[in-house]
């Protein structure tokens, strides 16, 4: 038997990856994942026979200004800020058909 609390994060991180419309690599990469413990949770919860994540219904996004900081460390990784509060944090080395495929994703 699955373990409750691990099932329902798991479920969770897959629903939010079939909303992304990242590949697995790419999402678990953005979420600092392992992506064979991913892959493996998706196929336990699957053979459990709990229902499949179902897709996000999409939103449509509302860009604003953004403010580009230099961050000294980090120059490998894009950080999207969100005047809400939320972030995300992207390798540099993703091409712009990632950032095509995600913005209109995002809340």
């Amino acid at each position: 038997m699955l373990d409750p609390k691990k099932q329902a994060y798991w479920a969770e991180h897959e629903r939010r990856w079939q909303a992304s419309g990242l590949s697995q690599r790419q999402y678990c990469e953005l979420e600092e994942l392992s992506l064979s413990s991913f892959d493996r949770w998706r196929r336990l919860i699957r053979d459990a026979g709990a229902p499949p994540a179902k897709r996000a219904t999409p939103q449509r996004l509302t860009l604003v200004p953004a403010q580009v900081e230099a961050q000294t460390g980090r120059e490998d990784r894009l950080v999207l800020k969100s005047p809400a509060g939320w972030q995300v944090t992207l390798p540099d080395t993703w091409g712009e058909e990632v950032l095509v495929r995600l913005l209109p994703r995002l809340p």
